[in-house]
């Protein structure tokens, strides 16, 4: 698993994945980078996992990380299902329609559980 070596808090986020994931049966190696280095793997795709973060937009934009085409889609996660609901949240109009995206999302992730990052959400 990858981590910018510079971010303290993500760095012991990772140690702490890394022991519960040892006690669970699964060994996982921690590789403390460079920001620079870091950036560069993930571009290229060299790594297997890694523990970044992003900036959302909008709380129920989800395109980025699930869609086929999504920027930040790095573990090439596709599903027509979840094709559809991301869809539908982008285009609602109105409150009951955007509360109506967002449960057929919450579905439709349910069913699919998509391989995506571990998202933390910052108060800021």
């Amino acid at each position: 698993m990858l981590v910018n070596k510079e971010n303290q808090s993500r760095v012991k986020t990772a140690e702490l994945l890394t022991t519960q994931l040892f006690a669970a049966g699964i060994e996982v190696k921690t590789l403390l980078l460079s920001f620079d280095e870091y950036s560069e793997r993930i571009r290229s795709g060299n790594y297997d996992a890694y523990l970044g973060g992003v900036r959302l937009q909008n709380l129920y934009d989800f395109e980025f990380l699930l869609s086929q085409s999504g920027d930040m889609n790095n573990y090439g996660y596709n599903g027509e299902y979840m094709e559809l609901a991301l869809s539908a949240i982008c285009s609602a109009s109105g409150e009951d329609a955007l509360s109506d995206a967002v449960f057929n999302f919450e579905e439709v992730f349910l069913r699919e559980q998509p391989l995506c990052g571990i998202a933390f959400r910052t108060e800021t």
